[in-house]
């Protein structure tokens, strides 16, 4: 389902799981995302893009390692 507002294009992937992808309308960028967690409490996550297509050095980002 997509939903368009002056602002804002909402993407609802998932209805019965409830999951949410929000872009920005003028530049499509992603502006973050909104689920249900297991125990029905809203999780938002926000994303403020400010580079586009940039390179950067190898391990400027450090990802942890899992267990």
């Amino acid at each position: 389902k997509l939903e368009i507002t002056d602002q804002i294009i909402k993407l609802v992937y998932l209805e019965k799981d409830k999951v949410t992808i929000l872009f920005d309308r003028k530049t499509l960028d992603l502006k973050g995302w909104k689920i249900i967690d297991q125990y029905n409490n809203d999780i938002t996550f926000s994303l403020k893009i400010i580079s586009k297509n940039n390179y950067y050095k190898e391990n400027t980002f450090k990802i942890p390692k899992t267990n």
